[in-house]
């Protein structure tokens, strides 16, 4: 375990460094003055992980480095490799669940373009089964109704649109 006495100094050179003063800091951990004085002069031994909990967010420093300094963690380099490891399989993982979502979303809007084609296909063989109407009145039907949704919408935009969706 860490020497008190050098585990104090350092505990004052961060507070300090943090610009508190130890009224200041025992307003915003709840840990009383006197005991953190004590502690800082090494008369009170290496403190436990629950006051070191509440110190660490005023001192603005890392639980776990306080843990180290205080000696309840080993300071080697296999806490920093594993510290290492786990940190890249994580941003792995999240960048592997964010191309399988990815990859979800555009099957999805691939499969209801799909069925929103195979519902007007269906709808407009069934318009024309029903209506016994001939193919040259079916054509004009249908460049009405592609002219209706240009009047809706603008060349340029429709051009954008279907480019998108090539892309896609």
């Amino acid at each position: 375990m860490t020497n008190p006495i050098e585990f104090g100094k350092y505990l004052r050179q961060i507070r300090r460094e943090s610009g508190l003063t130890l009224r200041g800091l025992e307003n915003l951990s709840g840990v009383t003055n006197a005991y953190l004085s004590q502690i800082e002069n090494g008369k009170r031994g290496i403190p436990s992980p629950d006051i070191l909990k509440k110190i660490h967010e005023p001192l603005d420093i890392d639980y776990y480095e306080l843990m180290q300094k205080a000696g309840y963690i080993a300071n080697d380099e296999k806490w920093s490799k594993l510290k290492d490891i786990l940190t890249e399989e994580i941003v792995k993982a999240v960048d592997d669940r964010e191309v399988k979502i990815e990859r979800g979303l555009t099957w999805i809007l691939q499969e209801m373009e799909r069925l929103e084609e195979q519902n007007s296909i269906k709808k407009e063989e069934k318009v024309v089964e029903e209506m016994s109407i001939s193919s040259k009145e079916y054509n004009d039907r249908l460049a009405k109704k592609i002219f209706d949704f240009c009047k809706d919408k603008s060349i340029p935009r429709m051009i954008e649109e279907h480019r998108k969706n090539k892309s896609k």
